[in-house]
């Protein structure tokens, strides 16, 4: 079994969507409250499923460990590669349909 939940995994579409987040855009995103997130927070720290980014400004902003802002890549890459096939797949029906006329 996974040691990430379902929170870990929900929020890897946060991740997908922004680099950096705070606890608001977690709270908002899960639609828990922000103390809660907070703790998610720190318990994901915990876990090196996070890491702090910037603990400087008013707002604390979060970011995955290295290891998940590759996984999160090799899957950008992966619907990168996806749409790319699909676009190719149409051009060639369509210049299939062209010489058929």
């Amino acid at each position: 079994m996974s040691p990430y939940g379902a929170k870990e995994r929900h929020s890897l579409s946060l991740f997908l969507k922004q680099k950096e987040v705070s606890s608001t855009d977690v709270a908002n995103h899960l639609g828990i409250p922000q103390r809660s997130a907070l703790h998610l927070l720190k318990k994901w720290m915990d876990k090196d499923f996070v890491k702090m980014i910037d603990q400087s400004r008013k707002t604390r902003t979060y970011g995955l460990t290295t290891e998940w802002e590759l996984l999160i890549e090799q899957q950008r890459m992966e619907e990168r590669k996806q749409k790319l096939t699909q676009m190719t797949n149409k051009t060639r029906k369509q210049k299939g349909a062209e010489i058929e006329r």
